[in-house]
C-alpha cells in the first residue's frame, strides 16, 4: 500500500473550503453519472506484511491493537506503535 501523493492535497484543499480535484471518475452503476473518485489499489494483507497499514498509515496502531492480549498479537507480529 503506498498513499496516493493527491490524498494530502486534497485534505489541504478540503481544510481551506475548496472542493478536491478527483484524479479519476467512475460510473456509478444506478445513475449512469460520472463521479469523481480516489481509486486504491488492493493490497491483499498476509502475515508477511501485515503492519502495513499500520506503517503506512491507513489506520491507527491504537485501531488495530486496543487490549492486551491484541497488543501481544501486535508485537509478536512486528505490528509497533508510532513514535
Amino acid at each position: 500500500m503506498k498513499k496516493k501523493k493527491s490524498t494530502p492535497k486534497a485534505a489541504a484543499r478540503k481544510r481551506a473550503g475548496q472542493k478536491p480535484a478527483a484524479p479519476a471518475t467512475t460510473k456509478d452503476p444506478v445513475t449512469g453519472r460520472e463521479v469523481p473518485s480516489y481509486l486504491a489499489t488492493p493490497t491483499v494483507i498476509t502475515k508477511a506484511n501485515v503492519a502495513q497499514p499500520v506503517t503506512d498509515g491507513y489506520v491507527t496502531y491504537a485501531a488495530v491493537c486496543p487490549t492486551a492480549t491484541l497488543v501481544q498479537l501486535c508485537t509478536a507480529n512486528g505490528i509497533k506503535a508510532a513514535d
